[in-house]
């Protein structure tokens, strides 16, 4: 029988992975494959209802990195009464304009990529301080 994947499944999908690492303390192989399957479903609520997906789009928060890129979170980080951000449990969308263009930077959290065109490449690089040698 076939389920139709709507927006609210697709959250459901975004709470499920936000309780895995947060709660579960869980960033493994298995997040990842979390992470693939929410893209399936959000692949395929676009597919059937794509004016539905876009409205749920309108509703996220949406930041723009002047010529780099564009970010689209789907889900904040808890935050406490003083609006700092308690964990950095976050999803977001980040869509580039040219990925040439993304510069040498370092993260605080883990993170997975997924291309949903061309590919990605890690670079780790360690920084040592003038006063290191």
């Amino acid at each position: 029988d076939y389920m139709s994947i709507s927006t609210d499944r697709i959250d459901e999908k975004i709470d499920q992975l936000v309780y895995h690492v947060r709660h579960l303390n869980e960033f493994d192989q298995s997040t990842s494959i979390n992470a693939h399957e929410l893209l399936c479903f959000i692949r395929l609520a676009i597919w059937e209802d794509e004016a539905g997906f876009i409205e749920w789009l309108k509703k996220k928060t949406h930041e723009v990195n002047p010529n780099v890129l564009s970010r689209l979170i789907i889900h904040e980080a808890d935050k406490d009464e003083s609006m700092n951000k308690i964990d950095g449990v976050e999803l977001r969308f980040h869509v580039f304009k040219d990925g040439n263009e993304t510069f040498k930077h370092n993260h605080r959290q883990d993170f997975i990529t997924i291309p949903l065109r061309g590919a990605y490449e890690n670079t780790q690089s360690r920084w040592f301080s003038a006063n290191a040698f």
